[in-house]
């Protein structure tokens, strides 16, 4: 047991009466410094709660230029770490393992799809989202984060007066219904580490317009092969790419392409009518 965590002179659990206990991991990050650092929050029996300190760590932030959305990002991974070790030691499973930080670009690039994003920011996220689930992730305040403190540099004398560094911010002490909430939204930030073809490109777009317009007007081809084309590059190129990585290594790649190329055209002008308009 860590006597920082649990108080100078701590009882046992079992005569305490913990009803429950969860792992708090706050991160933050400055253009010197990042890092995070995790709390034990123990709800007792009678209602009363504790919070204590467990371990931290800050890291010193690299010398070429780093922009802060990614700091934070990198102080994420740590707080990721550092949970995780601590949680294992411990004995707590993942669930009971929550995370904050202040930074809104953060908590977008969490909740999106790893790939979406550029590389650095991709494998940060794939490996936050491979142990944790999304909605672990919290947002909170600048001012109430404890993990600030590592991104200023402060004296041991001036850490030692430091209550929210040794028991957390204040609000850990309330109810969960008292605690941050607030809907991550979508900064200018957050995405520049979008990928060009997700910013440009967006599949359902590119259907509702080619719908709305009518393009795919049977009568304005000549020929099948060119109706053909432009319907799968228009409408069906999602299909096709995701049939694509299942015959990736098949030499029947081409002729499985044409076949599923005729099938969806043929279903697509059955729902149109075309083949009773053309009789008429």
């Amino acid at each position: 047991m860590i006597r920082r965590a649990f108080g100078t002179s701590p009882p046992l659990c079992t005569e305490l009466g913990v009803k429950k206990i969860t792992l708090h991991t706050f991160t933050d990050a400055s253009q010197q410094t990042y890092g995070a650092a995790t709390y034990s929050r123990h709800l007792y029996e009678d209602g009363s709660v504790t919070c204590r300190l467990v371990a931290s760590k800050s890291r010193v932030a690299p010398l070429q230029a780093v922009s802060i959305p990614r700091l934070e990002l990198m102080a994420a991974v740590v707080g990721l770490r550092l949970a995780e070790a601590v949680g294992n030691i411990l004995n707590l499973p993942k669930h009971e393992w929550l995370f904050w930080s202040d930074s809104v670009d953060v908590l977008y690039w969490i909740r999106g799809r790893s790939r979406k994003f550029k590389p650095f920011v991709a494998n940060s996220v794939g490996e936050i989202q491979s142990l944790t689930d999304p909605e672990q992730w919290r947002h909170m305040p600048t001012k109430q984060n404890p993990a600030d403190l590592l991104t200023r540099g402060l004296s041991v004398c001036t850490l030692i007066d430091e209550e929210s560094w040794w028991n957390g911010p204040a609000f850990l002490m309330q109810e969960e219904t008292g605690w941050p909430e607030k809907e991550v939204g979508i900064k200018k930030e957050a995405n520049i580490e979008v990928r060009k073809q997700y910013e440009e490109y967006s599949p359902e777009r590119s259907f509702l317009s080619t719908m709305t317009e009518d393009r795919l007007d049977p009568t304005r081809y000549s020929c099948w092969t060119r109706l053909t084309r432009v319907f799968v590059t228009g409408i069906v190129s999602q299909k096709i790419a995701a049939c694509h990585q299942r015959f990736a290594r098949k030499q029947l790649w081409g002729q499985r392409k044409l076949s599923l190329q005729k099938c969806i055209l043929l279903d697509w002008l059955k729902e149109k009518n075309f083949w009773r308009k053309s009789k008429h």
